[in-house]
Parts: structure tokens; sequence; C-alpha cells
């Protein structure tokens, strides 16, 4: 565990602007730079004071916000947690490779112990049920939509989630026509893992794509191999 200094002290407020700081110094286009942040020990420190901070909001203290707040703490503390899992292991080609249980197994601290897992699947999709929360968790995969360069809100959580989803589904990363203006396409492995949830929002997966896609499509064709490699920028 990367050493927590002086933080322990550090006030449950200030956590936010924190975040904000480190996410708009090391959110690149092209990922995460992991490798400039490991070498800054205060921002280490600053990443930590942020995950220390969000130990205390447990379920109750949670529940005086409102909806939109409660969801953007929580995937403000999944995204923070996962950057302090992944700054531990660096350098490291893909955390899920070298540890195929990380996500189920990984322990971080949002009011109580829980996993990745549970974080994602039991609270976010359960409690606060929104199909564009896949855009918004980062698993520090290349193939994982990119990081937001600021921390979620709840006051603009729309905006935010309809940025993060638009950006994905016409990346790369996310829809690929199978030809220049083709109505087929292949898309991220997250619709082929999580069809439910987007059939459930939109009533099947493909309206849920052209909802943002520039160029809509009719059909799926495949889904694109999903890239675990670290996310780390370049």
């Amino acid at each position: 565990m990367l050493a927590l200094g002086c933080i322990a002290q550090a006030k449950d407020g200030d956590w936010r602007s924190n975040y904000a700081y480190i996410l708009n110094k090391y959110v690149k286009e092209s990922g995460f730079d992991y490798a400039t942040l490991k070498k800054n020990k205060a921002d280490t420190e600053i990443l930590l004071l942020v995950t220390k901070a969000l130990e205390h909001h447990t379920p109750e203290h949670i529940q005086q916000f409102s909806k939109d707040e409660q969801f953007a703490i929580y995937v403000n503390a999944y995204n923070a947690w996962m950057l302090v899992k992944a700054l531990e292991l660096y350098p490291i080609e893909s955390i899920l490779n070298k540890y195929p249980n990380f996500y189920k197994e990984s322990k971080i601290i949002v009011g109580r112990e829980m996993t990745f897992d549970e974080l994602e699947h039991e609270i976010l999709r359960k409690q606060y049920f929104d199909a564009r929360v896949h855009f918004a968790v980062n698993c520090a995969s290349k193939g994982c939509p990119l990081l937001l360069n600021e921390p979620y809100a709840g006051h603009k959580l729309e905006q935010q989630l309809e940025q993060v989803t638009k950006n994905f589904i016409n990346s790369q990363h996310g829809v690929q026509l199978t030809a220049p203006e083709s109505p087929v396409a292949q898309v991220s492995q997250l619709f082929e893992w999580f069809s439910q949830d987007f059939v459930k929002q939109e009533g099947s997966v493909v309206a849920f794509i052209n909802k943002y896609l520039e160029f809509p499509i009719k059909s799926v064709s495949g889904y694109i191999n999903y890239d675990w490699a670290l996310n780390q920028s370049y």
C-alpha cells in the first residue's frame, strides 16, 4: 500500500477539489499518466487523500444527498480507488491479465469495505440504474471509456454522463463501422456483457447506440475484442 503520510487528518470537504486537481493534471486524451504521477509523491498523497475522505461516506451519510449526487459520489469513489490500486501495481502491462480476480477481490472502502464488482454491480447498477454508468466507471484498461477530466457532480451529472457516453460510442473502442457510412458495425464488448442494461433503457442495443452515434447503424455484426492493457497515456 502506498504510504498515507499525514493525510489521515485531511478534511473530508477537500476531497472534490483535490480530485479535480489530479484528474485535470493527469487525464490525457490517450489515457491516464500513471508514470508521471508515480514519480510525484506530493500528488500521489493528494490522490490518497481523496480515497481517505471517501472512506467516511457511509450509506447513511450519502443518503442525505440527492440521487444524482449519491450516484456521482459512488462513481468518483470507484474511479479514484481504481487509480490508487493501478498506481500501486504500476508499472504493469495489464491488471486483469496478471490478477484475474482483481475486480472481484480487491478491497476498497466507501463507507464500508467492498470490492470493485460490488460497487459497480450491487450498488451503481442495482440501486441507481442508468446504463450510462458503463461509460463513467473506469477499470484502468484501454478498452474502457476514457476517464472524465473532472469529478462527477450531482448538479451536472446528466451533462457529464451524456458527454462520456457520446465520446465513447463515437470512438474506435466503442463502435467501428464495417465500411464508411455503413449501417452495420462492430461494437464494444460492453454492449454484449451488459446488453440487458441497454435494452432496458432504450429498447435495444442498437437504439441505445444510435441515440449517440454520428452515423446511425441498423445492426451489430460482432464485438470488438476488449483491450485489457493498462490505460497508460502515451
